[in-house]
């Protein structure tokens, strides 16, 4: 049981940051929501203005949202049958498979009302209508049984599902997304290039496939899938021509897992658009891959690992690892390794740092990470990665992250991260550099006022720099910020890049190069209509860059946009 004290620390007082950029980044279990590609982005800002109803939903909308594992979906099914619904974050602490941080990370994106309001909203409708010049995207829902969702630009699927308390099932058709196991064989829709928290080691999102729902076309495959939920098995079958914007030979799998006490076991395989040579002896121009996976968790350590074989080039490649508690919850070690053969290849995979496109590396990942009660953070992370295994030319990276998050008090935050890339002189146009970065971050919040000051320095062949200072007043109804920035790099291998805020549903992480001012700002309004059954919200967004600075001089660069959305 919790503590009176502990339940305080936990769910209020200091961890008093909080916005939306910060919200998703913890539920994300990264470092900085720049780390967060698009489609993920727009799908934790849908939770975050609709939460889910955690009590009123099935297991086939809890692996939909993408926020538990399968072994943490459930272990929330025994725990309703068990004890009723989960009426708190504080509750949710004390499930299976949920530590107090993850708790507090997933609070903003879960609704805790009671299933007694099931009944009342089964058929009822909701859905929301964006709309930005050239782009619009529409979400519609009929309860827990239809979804369609219809981008011109982005995705468009039509989704059904229903069942009961053994049976459920779902049917997409149109864009989905499928991820099963570690990302090995089949992860689309998010990758990120290196791991900056000792949760990025190991994929823990539950394995299936699911509708999509984004702007960005070419985050998901196109076709149609179904997945069935019976007891503790899942399995899931598919059917795609590739990549929405880059359809291909026809791609047809299947994934079936099942769940235990302590963890789950999965197989996977597809086949894509195998083809017989002209004198029908060899299969040609296809791919035709199996893996297994497993996730187990023994006593607050996890095991976590997936193998994959390509049955027609006859290659088999590894990623696996475990996470270990040390003296307490407070400290934890983490440790993942990586084979991916030169000739092994998973256009579809987003394995662990997946820079190699999962094809020609050898890596293994270190991580420690230590935390006084809710004050102190303290990251260290070591990635050493070989390419050209077995051939003349090798490639050596080996990158460190360092990163310390401190608690002043309530209001006040800071952030040190270091990073340092070394490579050897294999790689083209490095000449042997590295690459090492060291970024200050201090921010500030009262209420719903906040300010976040950035100072970042990179060096590879210099030295770039950027800062800037950023105030902001967030609450329910508004939203206004306003950022200067200042920015010093010569050279292109200098640049820095830095996340700015937008409309939800919008994501850019520009480089900033050479010599220059930025001035953004930011503002929203949000109103209820028709007692309170409709939400409009109105976003602009306008910024312009300068090139002040004599000996480098460079046009003006301006920028406005806007943004509807109706949500009902």
């Amino acid at each position: 049981m919790l503590s009176l004290l502990e339940v305080t620390a936990l769910f209020g007082g200091a961890q008093g940051i909080s916005d939306p950029e910060t919200a998703i980044a913890r539920a994300a279990d990264v470092s900085d929501v720049q780390e967060v590609d698009a489609a993920e982005l727009e799908r934790y800002e849908a939770l975050l203005r609709r939460p889910l109803p955690i009590n009123r939903v099935g297991e086939v909308r809890l692996e939909d949202a993408g926020l538990f594992s399968a072994y943490q979906i459930a272990a929330l099914a025994d725990y309703r049958i068990r004890c009723g619904d989960i009426l708190s974050a504080t509750e949710l602490a004390q499930v299976d498979g949920f530590t107090r941080e993850r708790a507090k990370a997933l609070r903003p994106f879960l609704d805790f009302s009671p299933r007694e309001a099931e009944s009342k909203e089964r058929w009822k409708p909701s859905g929301e209508l964006v709309w930005k010049p050239q782009k619009w995207k529409t979400h519609l829902e009929l309860g827990n049984t239809l979804e369609l969702s219809y981008s011109p630009s982005g995705s468009r699927n039509l989704s059904l599902s229903g069942g009961g308390s053994r049976l459920q099932w779902q049917l997409t058709l149109g864009d989905y997304r499928a991820r099963f196991g570690q990302g090995l064989l089949l992860w689309n829709g998010f990758s990120t290039s290196g791991v900056t928290t000792l949760g990025g080691f190991a994929r823990t999102g539950a394995s299936g496939v699911v509708p999509s729902r984004s702007w960005s076309e070419g985050t998901a495959l196109r076709g149609a899938a179904g997945q069935l939920h019976f007891g503790r098995w899942r399995a899931s079958v598919f059917a795609a021509g590739g990549y929405a914007k880059d359809a291909g030979p026809l791609l047809v799998g299947a994934g079936l897992s099942r769940t235990f006490r302590n963890g789950q076991l999965g197989l996977t395989g597809y086949r894509k658009g195998l083809e017989r040579a002209p004198d029908g002896t060899a299969l040609r121009d296809g791919e035709l891959k199996l893996s297994a996976d497993f996730f187990w968790n023994h006593r607050g350590r996890e095991y976590f690992g997936e193998a994959a074989f390509d049955a027609l080039k006859r290659q088999t490649a590894f990623v696996g690892g475990l996470r270990w508690p040390l003296g307490g919850e407070g400290m934890r070690l983490a440790l993942t390794g990586r084979y991916y053969p030169a000739a092994y290849g998973a256009p579809y995979a987003a394995a662990l740092r997946a820079g190699s496109k999962t094809a020609d590396e050898t890596g293994l990942a270190l991580g420690w990470e230590w935390g006084s009660p809710y004050k102190l953070k303290l990251t260290l992370i070591g990635d050493a990665a070989l390419q050209g295994l077995g051939g003349e030319k090798r490639k050596r990276q080996l990158k460190l992250f360092q990163e310390l998050g401190w608690q002043l008090d309530p209001a006040w935050r800071l952030e040190l991260r270091a990073t340092e890339r070394f490579r050897d002189g294999a790689y083209t146009g490095t000449n042997g550099r590295g690459r090492a970065e060291l970024r200050t971050d201090v921010k500030w919040q009262r209420g719903p006022w906040r300010q976040n000051l950035r100072l970042d320095a990179v060096r590879c062949v210099r030295t770039g720099f950027l800062s800037y200072i950023e105030q902001g007043y967030d609450d329910a109804k508004h939203r206004l910020w306003l950022r200067e920035t200042f920015f010093f790099a010569d050279r292109w291998a200098d640049r820095v890049y830095a996340y700015e805020r937008d409309a939800p549903g919008g994501f850019s992480v520009p480089a900033f190069y050479g010599r220059g001012l930025k001035l953004a700002a930011l503002g929203g309004w949000k109103l209820r209509l028709l007692q309170k059954r409709l939400r409009l919200s109105l976003y602009g967004r306008a910024s312009a860059q300068f090139y002040p600075f004599r000996g480098y001089q460079k046009k003006t660069r301006t920028d406005a946009r806007v943004q509807v959305q109706l949500t009902f």
